[in-house]
């Protein structure tokens, strides 16, 4: 995994910021108990390298600390969680 110059959350997506290059982790909050992870995007010359797996990985630490369940419709998210049982117990 390329090592990130920048990793920052705001309002409605994770930003990992890799050789100038942005990808995205995108989510929504649904409620005080639930967010939801829509969305991965990781620009093609990036790709193959980890980088969605550690926004996802990065994405619901943050959700399991903050407390909230979470909802996938994104297949990357649906594909970590498949691998990483460790994390099926902070699903909605």
């Amino acid at each position: 995994m390329e090592a990130a110059s920048r990793f920052i959350r705001v309002s409605d997506r994770f930003i990992m910021t890799v050789e100038g290059l942005e990808c995205h982790l995108r989510y929504r909050i649904k409620d005080q108990e639930r967010v939801e992870f829509w969305s991965t995007w990781v620009p093609v010359p990036l790709r193959g390298r980890g980088l969605a797996q550690e926004m996802i990985r990065r994405g619901l630490d943050w959700a399991g600390k903050k407390g909230l369940k979470v909802i996938s419709s994104c297949s990357a998210v649906d594909h970590f969680i498949k691998h990483h049982p460790e994390y099926r117990e902070i699903l909605a």
